[in-house]
């Protein structure tokens, strides 16, 4: 396989790599975002226990886990929130498969791979352009 075509293929992975980053984190910020839910049903319990007057009162509480969907500007954001472990997973295996393939560990795709030694760019700098009497 020649060095370029290894670079392309390490820049297409890096990129979908990159990507699936972008989901898993966005998949994690929406899933700790749920936790905000869960404080403010506390807060809110707390303020009926606050506000019960009397010797016998009875404040039930009770939280099972299904609340209302993740929603940003009326967008349901559920997929993101599967898609958070088939996310990492994709990413996992794409870094893992750069560092052998490529021999370096990828998470900003824009950074360029240096030029493996013998690549087309160096030995065409290396060879005069034109034939002149000093290197016949």
């Amino acid at each position: 396989m020649t060095p370029t075509i290894k670079i392309r293929i390490s820049n297409v992975l890096a990129w979908i790599g990159f990507l699936a980053l972008i989901i898993w984190l966005a998949g994690l910020f929406v899933k700790l975002s749920g936790y905000w839910q869960v404080y403010e049903f506390i807060s809110l319990f707390i303020d009926t226990v606050k506000e019960c007057v009397g010797d016998n009162c009875t404040v039930n509480m009770q939280m099972d886990g299904s609340g209302p969907p993740p929603t940003l500007f009326d967008l349901d954001l559920t997929p993101l929130e599967k898609l958070r472990y088939p996310a990492f997973l994709a990413w996992l295996v794409i870094v893992f498969f750069q560092s052998l393939f490529v021999r370096r560990f990828r998470v900003l795709p824009w950074r360029r791979l240096p030029e493996p030694a013998g690549s087309g760019a160096e030995a065409a700098a290396e060879q005069p352009a034109v034939d002149t009497p000093d290197n016949q």
